[in-house]
């Protein structure tokens, strides 16, 4: 496969959009000023989905991982220049002018990733994956390694736990580890 100019900080925007949980449009308008800090700090959202309704945001801690991304977008970023000068934007994930991604120019980037894969408009559904399939596939991973759904639901900044449900795609079952012993004797 060869490589494309935007593969790089395409790359950084799918890993951030798995580790975030964050719907597309908040993930690729991302700004330096919403982040607060290195690993141990945090990224503050206010997702354009709850403005009318609950007003909810969320903040998320910086990880190891997530700062990985960040450093790495932040590196592709410098590489970025206008005119030989070197590209100043507010936007952690920007194009090469500057600005932010737009949806149909992510949408299109996904596209042609899954067609580089193979995964074409002929390949099963459940293989044609979406970028916003990211978050759920996050909240799954989530919910299979342990995590509370009441914190799932938090990431998702949803509110309630029905609808962070519907994002968990796979049947997880619950653990039990009560452990209790014979009340008779055994020997």
């Amino acid at each position: 496969m060869l490589p494309t100019p935007s593969g790089p900080m395409f790359g950084c925007l799918v890993d951030i959009a798995y580790l975030l949980w964050q719907r597309a449009v908040d993930v690729r308008m991302l700004k330096e000023a919403q982040i607060d800090g290195g690993i141990g700090g945090y990224i503050r959202f206010k997702p354009g989905k709850t403005k009318k309704s609950s007003g909810k945001s969320v903040d998320i801690l910086i990880t190891p991982a997530i700062y990985e991304v960040l450093e790495r977008a932040r590196a592709v970023k410098k590489e970025y220049k206008v005119h030989g000068k070197p590209l100043i934007t507010p936007y952690l994930f920007p194009t090469r002018k500057g600005t932010p991604h737009g949806k149909s120019g992510l949408f299109s980037m996904w596209d042609r990733a899954r067609d580089r894969l193979g995964i074409d408009k002929d390949s099963p559904p459940d293989e044609r994956i979406q970028f916003k399939d990211l978050c759920a596939l996050g909240a799954t991973d989530a919910a299979k390694a342990g995590e509370k759904i009441e914190a799932i639901q938090n990431r998702l900044v949803h509110t309630s736990t029905k609808t962070s449900e519907i994002y968990i795609k796979e049947a997880v079952p619950s653990k039990s580890a009560i452990d209790v012993a014979v009340p008779w004797p055994t020997k």
